[in-house]
């Protein structure tokens, strides 16, 4: 996956790509096996709501891919909004100065 920038600060769309995509994957693996779960459990104690449980596996991953968009539209909002009053700069590791060299922060006392 690739992080766009335009003279250094990210693009609301690589944003919302990233946190999409992570929310997406990281969903699944957490819900994924509950719900296997939950369909298993419900199908051994009642084989008649194994359908129901059947069901919900297959809206996993439309209820997902929703909650993905809004979480992510929502999450690139206020980053683009945090945007407007600070840039979001995007830095290598090797080129970012050190906490505590000299530069200014936003901390009034430690």
């Amino acid at each position: 996956m690739e992080l766009r920038t335009t003279d250094g600060q990210l693009k609301a769309g690589a944003a919302f790509r990233l946190v999409a995509t992570g929310y997406i994957i990281g969903a699944s693996v957490i819900f994924g096996p509950l719900f296997l779960l939950a369909t298993l459990t419900m199908g051994v104690q009642r084989p008649a709501m194994l359908v129901g449980g059947l069901l919900q596996l297959l809206l996993l991953p439309i209820v997902l891919g929703i909650q993905s968009l809004l979480l992510g539209g929502v999450i690139v909002l206020g980053l683009w909004l945090y945007q407007k009053r600070r840039p979001i700069l995007v830095v290598d590791g090797g080129d970012a100065p050190a906490r505590g060299a000299g530069e200014p922060t936003d901390r009034t006392s430690d």
